[in-house]
C-alpha cells in the first residue's frame, strides 16, 4: 500500500511541475571543527530536488555540489567585503536592489588587478582615493 501511495504522489507531484523527470533526496552533513582539528558539531540536513534531467544520481551529486560551491563562494565574499549579514534593509525592494549593487561592485573590485590587496582593502581604498575609485569604475 505504501509503495502504491508513494508512486501516486510522485506522479502527482511531477505533474504539478511540468516536465519533471525525477525527484531525488540528498542528505548531507557538515562538520564544524574546533581549531580545525577536533569535531565540535555535526549538522545533518536533507534536501529534495526535482529535475527534468535524466542523469544518473552520481551526476546530480556533482551538479548540486558545484552549484553550492559557487553560492557559498559568492555569499562568503559579499559577507566579508560588504558585511552583508549585518544589513537590515526591510523596505520594499531595498534588499534585492542592494544585493545587485553589491554583486556589481564586487565584480568591479575583483577585476581591478593593479593593486594586489584583498577585496575588503580595495573597497576601503576606493572610499579614500578618488583616483582609485575612477580606475575601478573604468574612467
Amino acid at each position: 500500500m505504501f509503495k502504491l501511495l508513494k508512486s501516486y504522489f510522485r506522479k502527482l507531484f511531477l505533474g504539478l511541475f511540468g516536465g519533471g523527470q525525477k525527484i531525488f533526496r540528498i542528505t548531507f552533513s557538515r562538520v564544524y571543527t574546533l581549531y580545525g582539528i577536533l569535531p565540535e558539531k555535526i549538522e545533518k540536513a536533507t534536501r529534495y530536488y526535482i529535475s527534468s534531467l535524466t542523469h544518473k544520481h552520481e551526476r546530480f551529486q556533482v551538479i548540486i555540489r558545484n552549484h553550492w560551491a559557487i553560492e557559498n563562494k559568492l555569499h562568503w565574499s559579499l559577507d566579508v567585503a560588504f558585511g552583508e549579514d549585518y544589513d537590515r534593509k526591510r523596505s520594499e525592494n531595498a534588499a534585492q536592489n542592494f544585493y545587485l549593487i553589491n554583486i556589481i561592485a564586487l565584480n568591479m573590485v575583483k577585476n581591478e588587478a593593479t593593486c594586489m590587496l584583498g577585496i575588503k582593502s580595495k573597497r576601503k581604498i576606493t572610499g579614500w582615493n578618488e583616483g582609485y575609485l575612477l580606475k575601478i569604475l573604468g574612467f
